[in-house]
């Protein structure tokens, strides 16, 4: 491990575009350390790079070391690090929903602390999702599709692949978060037709079925954060 900070060495007159490096570099064989700022007056030095603006193409020249001496070098660079992504992946279907989930996009809404930011997936045929989420630890997933319930999970953003599935209830047709009077009123007011809304099984028909699940899930609520 090295640790590089850039910095102008003072010669000016000599090698006015080089820079000072500390470095630490593995030799093998024989295995030796140097650390420290490089010295010496040459600019072409064979184990350090340098920054020549006058070759627009590749301004940053790196030298390699005299007989081809093999070297394994590695680097630490300080600054802000880009956050840190976990993969949350898995299925998200609704009981009693018969179509295809091809194309349909869920609402994910992920809750840390007090942070809470919105995505939106698009689902597979059988409703598989995946979206990559910032940051690390405990988090709340809330996952909304329609004609389903809201449903929360919590997960441990652990910067890998987290996998989880949501089953919806199913019978909200006004996306109120509640199965009640009015879905119920407006799959009986669609019975026999083939509104997509009221049609919560999604076999291409307004009818008893439907209006079973809503009777079935009569008073069910959805999840909040």
């Amino acid at each position: 491990m090295f640790t590089v900070v850039t910095g102008r060495m003072g010669e000016e007159g000599t090698c006015p575009n080089r820079f000072n490096l500390y470095v630490g570099i593995q030799l093998s064989p024989p295995a030796a350390w140097v650390c420290g700022a490089l010295s010496g007056l040459d600019c072409n030095m064979d184990y350090f790079t340098q920054y020549e603006p006058n070759n627009p193409d590749d301004p940053y020249v790196g030298y390699q070391l005299q007989n081809n001496t093999p070297s394994t070098f590695a680097m630490r660079v300080y600054g802000v690090p880009a956050p840190l992504q976990t993969t949350v992946q898995g299925l998200i279907t609704i009981n009693g929903y018969t179509g295809s989930y091809a194309g349909r996009q869920a609402t994910v809404r992920v809750k840390r602390g007090s942070t809470v930011d919105t995505y939106t997936v698009s689902l597979s045929a059988a409703g598989d999702y995946s979206l990559q989420v910032n940051g690390t630890g405990s988090a709340e997933v809330l996952v909304q599709l329609s004609p389903g319930l809201k449903k929360k999970a919590t997960v441990n953003l652990n910067g890998g692949t987290v996998n989880q599935n949501f089953t919806l209830t199913n019978g909200d047709v006004n996306q109120d978060n509640v199965v009640d009077d009015a879905d119920l009123l407006a799959v009986l007011f669609e019975f026999g037709g083939n509104n997509a809304q009221s049609d919560v099984n999604r076999d291409g028909v307004v009818d008893d079925a439907d209006l079973l699940i809503v009777l079935f899930n009569f008073g069910a609520t959805g999840d909040e954060f």
